[in-house]
């Protein structure tokens, strides 16, 4: 016969985030941020600090993966703008993890140890004001005990 407990509590939420200035140069900016052990990927967060302007249509798009230079494992490439000339101060995208990554038992789904996640912001132009941008980014994570 099965044994449980109610007693013991689930997985909780946390979150890192990090503050990337000059984020936006025409062709990539790299950066990182750290996972805590035994937990997942639940969601990412991306936020302008600046209201940022290219010179023309262009596209901003950012990646993370368990490789350098964001190699796409856990958040595949995602545009932040496309097509547009403004980020404004305040504009969020949220993404959630590959599907992968959150649901199938992949290796990479739950980080046993600490562990370094790689993002790569990618311009096909550099922002013209202010200095490149400033772009918050926070990871949000589940937490297993």
């Amino acid at each position: 016969m099965a044994t449980f407990r109610h007693a013991t509590p689930g997985s909780i939420l946390t979150s890192r985030r990090v503050i990337v200035s000059d984020a936006i140069t025409s062709g990539n900016t790299d950066f990182t941020i750290q996972q805590p052990a035994n937990s997942t990927v639940d969601s990412c967060v991306v936020r302008a600090l600046d209201t940022i302007t290219i010179d023309s249509s262009g596209t901003v798009s950012f990646r993370c993966g368990v490789a350098a230079a964001g190699d796409v494992d856990v958040i595949a490439s995602t545009n932040f703008i496309d097509g547009a000339t403004v980020i404004n101060a305040g504009a969020v995208k949220l993404v959630t993890a590959a599907n992968d990554v959150r649901t199938n038992g992949a290796t990479a789904v739950v980080a046993t140890d600490e562990r370094e996640l790689n993002f790569r912001i990618t311009s096909d132009q550099a922002a013209t004001a202010p200095d490149n941008g400033r772009l918050e980014v926070t990871l949000v994570f589940r937490v297993f005990d």
